[in-house]
């Protein structure tokens, strides 16, 4: 997702008032006047995702800002539905929703921040958010506000209550820094270091005519938790000429598999399109001449981020032929997402070295090798 969050904020650039929304959404204006609290969405390096909030419920008084912050390679949004109804990621775009690519939500893809303190009632969103980046809102207003990221709907939610100022419970910020110093080297590190030494080692089963069918996790939870590994299990498959791989999604979140031309990179996940069908390219985004508009953008002349070549299932041939571009599209299953297939397979003919990645991932280390012996 790295890549769709730098071409949201990209494509943000070229609507003006929405640029200013995702400035004013990374960071405040100014210094908040109360109390502060400093909260991490998500942890991990590289492949290792823990998908939580730390802490995920806490209890502030009211006036407190909280600040939350990106601790991990994979992508979050920090997402108030305040009442309304949760965004779907993916939908038809609105003139033709069978024949046109799908198209990324704006609700859910274009930041929605807080304009000064916020009184619980409008929906709040930061966008996917990287690394570093900070979402922040100010609560004006006493209650119990739960929260979200639309990326990891079932399992990345949180509450802030909001009480009286002088009201008991508290949390403050260093019941939040014990919990970031003592949760991961306790409950997960155990986790990751159990997936690693189980989840490794593909399943197998015998084919037709001698062959071999391998069965490789596309990424792993550790279940009931919030832990992903978002990785190929195993990253590396030797195989034999004529036997079939088939990778199977092990958790909550979608992936690719893309064998691209070697020597070229993978396709786009994520391009920009016109209204009218036309294909915007990246380079030529970038902030409107004469600076933001006036008033607000007409909505039927907005580009819209659309999904590219690599969310589509492409297999010219049965058998991987060594040359070819090959992709699974997207597979796994999400809450926010239309129905997707569960499962990929190709069949390897030709012996040789095939390097593939997850289109979503690639940029944390989601990328595998499949080795392809002669049968002798």
């Amino acid at each position: 997702m790295r890549r769709l969050a730098a071409l949201t904020g990209i494509f943000l650039a070229t609507i003006g008032l929405l640029a200013i929304a995702l400035v004013a959404s990374a960071a405040p204006a100014e210094q908040p006047a109360g109390p502060v609290l400093r909260l991490n969405a998500g942890e991990g390096d590289g492949v290792v995702s823990m998908n939580g909030f730390n802490l995920p419920d806490v209890r502030v008084a009211r006036g407190t800002t909280i600040i939350w912050t990106v601790a991990s390679d994979e992508d979050h949004t920090i997402t108030f539905l305040a009442g309304s109804p949760t965004p779907q990621l993916i939908l038809p775009q609105p003139e033709d929703p069978t024949g046109r690519p799908l198209m990324f939500s704006p609700e859910a893809f274009f930041p929605t921040p807080a304009i000064g303190p916020w009184d619980g009632r409008s929906y709040l969103n930061s966008s996917p958010i990287g690394r570093g980046q900070d979402f922040t809102v100010t609560f004006s207003t006493e209650g119990r506000f739960p929260y979200l990221c639309l990326f990891h709907p079932h399992s990345m939610t949180g509450t802030v209550e909001v009480v009286a100022p002088g009201g008991t419970g508290i949390t403050t910020q260093a019941d939040v820094d014990r919990s970031i110093a003592t949760h991961t080297p306790t409950v997960h590190q155990p986790q990751i270091d159990q997936m690693l030494a189980t989840r490794t080692n593909p399943d197998m089963i015998a084919g037709p005519a001698g062959s071999t069918t391998w069965f490789v996790r596309a990424g792993t939870d550790w279940r009931n938790g919030h832990l992903d590994l978002v990785a190929f299990l195993p990253g590396e498959l030797e195989i034999r000429q004529g036997d079939t791989v088939v990778w199977y999604v092990d958790h909550a979140v979608p992936h690719t598999v893309t064998f691209p031309v070697a020597g070229a990179a993978p396709p786009d996940f994520v391009l920009v399109q016109l209204p009218d069908g036309t294909v915007v390219p990246p380079d030529m985004l970038g902030p409107p001449p004469g600076g933001p508009p006036a008033g607000p953008p007409d909505p039927a002349l907005l580009p819209r981020l659309i999904v590219g070549p690599a969310g589509t299932q492409a297999r010219p041939s049965p058998a991987h032929d060594g040359v070819s571009y090959y992709n699974s599209g997207l597979i796994g299953e999400h809450l926010l997402i239309p129905p997707l297939p569960k499962t990929w397979a190709l069949t390897f003919d030709t012996p040789g070295e095939y390097e593939y990645v997850c289109v979503l991932h690639a940029g944390i280390g989601m990328v595998g090798k499949v080795i392809v012996l002669p049968r002798s």
